[in-house]
């Protein structure tokens, strides 16, 4: 006979080992569980919890993988047997894969007494689809980050209403501007030389999120903001973490950027064996599921600027389909590398000015930006009165356009018509409208002719006019995550009856008047604006984005 607890200085020897020694505590109190019979059958927690100790060798935490408490691949063999036998004669067999089904102690404990429960027929989860669509759906709870300290969604709305600019020059602890002699010319220098970038993106607290120091430090910084925004984001709409684990929570997450795979090959923490996940953007929304133990769908979108929105209309119909309870829509965007901004700069698509001149004769390109923001999508039912309802959304691509990346007005025009139409609103219903409105010479033009076309036509001279504005102009272009920023200032809007002003019209683009043509029915404030009501009372707006790859959303 062995003294295992001298051998292992204190510890208890693995089962299949126990012959050879005296048995433990733990395993006597487990033995007469199972000895008592198929009456004693029931598993509790701290059963599971003894068990899963003793065969990991150390403490184990009820909520936290088994997998990350020691235990191996034979370690979750043998523990499976052991509750098989703690289970009793007469019990069904486990499977062999127990452990990777069921990850945590207490996810083991509630299935092991799922088990032994009366078996209950399950509801049928999607009925005809006709009457699904039909299903309102409310935004739930929100958060938002946005340059400059602009922190959570009340703040946001500040820097909208009041007209703030969050654009300034690139951040020394980002990277030195290029020169004009490396830019190749003072021009693409200038271009490249703003934007509007959020603070403390390298700040993350891990041990909230169950994320080891190492793990941490190789993990893209947006996969970083994104768990703390979209658990905020949650929360705000009155969940917990004990209600979303093993719920059908969906998550709908808009990504592009990549620059975190550059610094991660530069750095130390490029061998780590946690490189592999640090910067893949499928990681970056299977990591929130894991994290929180969410089961419902979970998918990375990327249509450029787009993205947010593309991704809304589908977390929108995976709501209403009930493929899901809710849907937690997400986006994000950080530049930690000088690159992509410089070959938008040489391109041209950026501005010499660093600014959104949204709408403005100084039009001349976009400025790129950061942010981060979450909403969660669930049934109307239940909500607050006060809740913002999404009515209509509607996915379109520009088609064969005038070139690859320049957009098309027609197909614009159809997009904001479908869309109204999924809704069941009238143009004339619309009070405001969050425009994409980068600030270019050629989108701005356009995208206000198809205003005209889709939305001004139908508007009535007596009605109050149509609230035309973008949050680029205070915040820059957020790239994926720019329709965020847009979609919750145009909520936040709503909810006062407010329109936020246009932050750097100064001088209209006579080509925005000409495309508008002069129409009295619609309105570029300059300043916060009262929206006009509707005849049912309520106040109803649209955001649009579009992307440089052609896919538009509204």
């Amino acid at each position: 006979p062995v003294s295992w607890g001298r051998v292992l200085g204190g510890g208890v020897a693995p089962p299949f080992l126990a012959a050879f020694g005296a048995h433990s505590p733990a395993a006597a109190t487990v033995r007469s569980e199972s000895a008592a019979g198929p009456a004693a059958a029931a598993v509790s927690l701290e059963t599971v919890l003894a068990l899963a100790a003793r065969t990991a060798g150390g403490a184990v935490d009820a909520d936290a993988p088994l997998m990350e408490a020691g235990l191996d691949s034979l370690g979750a063999v043998e523990l499976r047997n052991q509750l098989q036998q703690a289970l009793g004669e007469g019990a069904p067999a486990l499977p062999s894969t127990l452990v990777f089904d069921h990850p945590t102690a207490r996810q083991l404990a509630a299935f092991l007494e799922a088990q032994h429960a009366p078996a209950a027929p399950a509801p049928p989860l999607v009925t005809a689809a006709g009457a699904l669509l039909s299903a309102e759906v409310v935004l739930a709870g929100t958060s938002a980050l946005l340059p400059q300290g602009a922190d959570g969604v009340a703040s946001v709305w500040r820097v909208s209403a009041g007209g703030h600019d969050l654009v300034g020059e690139v951040p020394a602890a980002r990277w030195e501007p290029p020169s004009a002699a490396d830019a190749g010319g003072e021009t693409v220098a200038r271009r490249a030389r703003h934007g509007a970038f959020v603070h403390g993106a390298e700040w993350f607290d891990h041990r909230c999120f169950g994320v080891s120091a190492a793990e941490a430090g190789a993990m893209d910084p947006q996969q970083r903001l994104l768990l703390e925004r979209g658990y905020e984001a949650l929360h705000a709409a009155g969940l917990r973490r004990a209600e979303l684990l093993g719920s059908a929570t969906g998550v709908f997450l808009g990504i592009a950027a990549n620059d975190f795979a550059e610094v991660l090959k530069a750095s130390p923490a490029g061998r780590s064996v946690y490189a592999a996940t640090g910067s893949s953007h499928s990681v970056a929304a299977g990591r929130l599921s894991y994290v929180l133990g969410l089961q419902g769908p979970c998918v990375s979108f990327d249509t450029a600027c787009s993205t947010t929105l593309v991704a809304g209309h589908a977390a929108w119909r995976a709501v209403q389909l009930c493929e899901c309870e809710r849907a937690l829509l997400a986006s994000v965007n950080l530049m930690l590398t000088p690159a992509v901004g410089l070959s938008f700069a040489v391109a041209g698509m950026t501005s010499a000015a660093g600014r959104c001149h949204t709408f403005d004769a100084r039009a001349d390109g976009y400025v790129r930006g950061e942010a981060c923001g979450a909403a969660v999508l669930q049934p109307a039912l239940g909500a607050v009165a006060e809740s913002v309802m999404l009515r209509g959304s509607a996915v379109r691509q520009d088609g064969r356009s005038a070139s690859l990346t320049a957009p098309n007005g027609s197909a614009q025009r159809a997009l904001l018509q479908a869309a109204l139409a999924e809704a069941g609103v009238g143009a004339a219903g619309v009070a405001r409208l969050e425009a994409h409105g980068t600030g270019t010479a050629l989108g701005d033009p356009i995208e206000a002719g198809s205003v005209h076309a889709a939305l001004l036509q139908a508007r009535g001279e007596a009605q109050a006019p149509l609230a035309v504005g973008s949050v680029k102009a205070n915040a820059g272009h957020a790239e994926p995550a720019a329709a965020m920023a847009g979609l919750l200032v145009l909520a936040a809007g709503l909810a006062r009856g407010l329109a936020a002003p246009n932050a750097q019209l100064r001088r209209l683009n006579l080509r925005v008047g000409e495309a508008l043509h002069g129409g009295a029915a619609c309105a570029l404030p300059t300043g916060l604006a009262a929206m006009g009501r509707g005849e049912a009372g309520g106040l109803v707006g649209g955001v649009s984005s579009f992307g440089y790859s052609g896919t538009i959303a509204h």
